[in-house]
């Protein structure tokens, strides 16, 4: 079962500051160009750099919701962790406990590790359908608490 990520306002307002970063750059080195005549090749690297990098986050912003945010198969489920972690890759035998604290759902995993499911990433019928199959295949129940305690 493959849930997507919802097409929420936030990837609208990422892609919306990466093309004002696109521009800003572009209007900075027109300014220098207009100002002195020329430009440093350093400057003109970096900015070629940065609108790179900017043009990159557009595209990868635009396209979030047709990504998986978590794919879930018969032994193991795959959480998308960004651009830059790789999957992450759970059994659901290594699953000790799943919780839901101050609307992050936390799946805590044998030996002292956790994976954070964010659930306003997801529409709510997919998360709701995603909660069920979870506790299926676990046969553990969510604990459910106003905040996390510090031990």
């Amino acid at each position: 079962m493959i849930f997507k990520y919802a097409p929420i306002d936030r990837w609208r307002k990422h892609v919306t500051r990466s093309l004002l970063e696109v521009v800003s750059q572009i209007i900075v080195i027109s300014l220098l160009l207009y100002i002195n005549q020329e430009v440093g090749t350093v400057l003109v690297y970096a900015a070629i750099f940065t609108i790179g990098i900017s043009i990159f986050r557009v595209m990868y912003y635009m396209n979030m919701p047709q990504r998986d945010y978590v794919r879930m198969y018969e032994g193991y489920m795959m959480i998308h962790r960004g651009f830059m972690d790789p999957r992450k890759k759970v059994a659901y035998e290594d699953i000790a406990k799943l919780s839901k604290v101050e609307g992050v759902f936390s799946i805590s995993i044998k030996g002292d590790d956790n994976e954070d499911i964010y659930p306003d990433r997801l529409s709510e019928a997919d998360f709701h359908l995603f909660i069920n199959e979870l506790e299926s295949k676990t046969g553990l129940r969510i604990i459910e608490r106003e905040e996390e305690t510090v031990v």
